[in-house]
């Protein structure tokens, strides 16, 4: 009989003044994203706001390229189209996320959202749940 060990990972959300702290924390979890085999991606109309989800959304998506990993997005509250053309409330979050970042950045980010908005996944709204 094949024993399978399954390590359990949590994430808690926080907001983080300490940049030390925040780059520690993201070297950690970046150094791990090769390891996973298969990453449900949840974008909400906030996702774009935050640089991290931004920065791991890239590597996420670097990694399923070379085909490593099988990425499943989970579009809450928010339409693939936008955020594939970084439209509507979606839109508006990124442009302002963008206006602290290089434009390299910018364009890289731009590139993961429209890779994984290409993916076959899930759209939930208040009306309908799977």
């Amino acid at each position: 009989m094949t024993q399978w060990k399954q390590k359990k990972v949590y994430i808690k959300g926080l907001i983080n003044d300490k940049p030390s702290l925040h780059q520690f924390l993201y070297n950690r979890l970046s150094s791990r994203i090769h390891w996973i085999q298969h990453f449900q991606v949840i974008l909400s109309t906030r996702y774009a706001e935050s640089k991290w989800c931004l920065e791991e959304l890239t590597k996420i998506m670097e990694q399923a390229e070379y085909g490593e990993m099988i990425v499943i997005p989970i579009f809450y509250k928010v339409k693939p189209e936008d955020v594939r053309r970084q439209k509507g409330v979606f839109g508006e979050r990124f442009r302002r996320r963008t206006e602290e970042s290089s434009r390299k950045e910018m364009e890289k980010w731009q590139l993961a959202l429209k890779a994984v908005s290409n993916k076959i996944g899930f759209t939930l709204d208040h009306n309908r749940y799977i």
